[in-house]
């Protein structure tokens, strides 16, 4: 078992004035439950060849039936489950934080999917910056987002494209997060 550390905090080297490295190890852990439709696009984009390699996936799955745990067996990715009365955001992406050994921690849903093979490597190259403590990326909703979901998305900034350094009331989403 890996060791545990906060989800969202640092790196250990990123803390103070120290930098990460675009090339530092990075792990990445996917929270699921029922996802099949969506989880199999997911790692596959992950795992392209074009993509940054991470050293580790890590799936937490609270209790699929439809197929989801098949489908992250069927790929080099980690695969820890737990029950459905256990899962809560936090308890499941501290689970899978346990379970790897990177220097860089990205979280992602398993209904998101990057966008292109650059999205990991965009991801963590803002840990080059010895401000930076934690990195969000651009979300764009599906066909199928609700309105609340994009009024959220809009208010937050989420779709927003333009990179921003946030040191007052700081906004972090493990949607897609590091």
């Amino acid at each position: 078992m890996g060791r545990m550390r906060d989800v969202g905090a640092a790196p250990r080297s990123a803390r103070g004035t120290s930098t990460v490295s675009v090339t530092a190890s990075v792990s990445v852990v996917i929270r699921a439950k029922n996802e099949a439709r969506f989880i199999g696009d997911a790692l596959a984009a992950i795992f392209d060849p074009a993509a940054l390699r991470p050293r580790q996936v890590v799936v937490v799955d609270s209790g699929s039936t439809d197929g989801t745990q098949a489908i992250v067996n069927a790929t080099p990715a980690t695969l820890v489950q737990i029950q459905p009365h256990e899962f809560t955001y936090g308890f499941a992406l501290n689970l899978g934080v346990a379970h790897t050994d990177g220097d860089v921690i990205a979280t992602l849903s398993a209904h998101s999917l990057p966008a292109n093979t650059d999205w990991l490597r965009a991801l963590v190259a803002p840990f080059a910056q010895p401000r930076v403590a934690g990195v969000y990326g651009r979300q764009l909703p599906r066909a199928n987002a609700t309105i609340l979901e994009l009024l959220g998305m809009r208010l937050t900034g989420l779709l927003s494209d333009k990179p921003k350094l946030l040191d007052r009331r700081p906004l972090f989403s493990n949607a897609n997060g590091a």
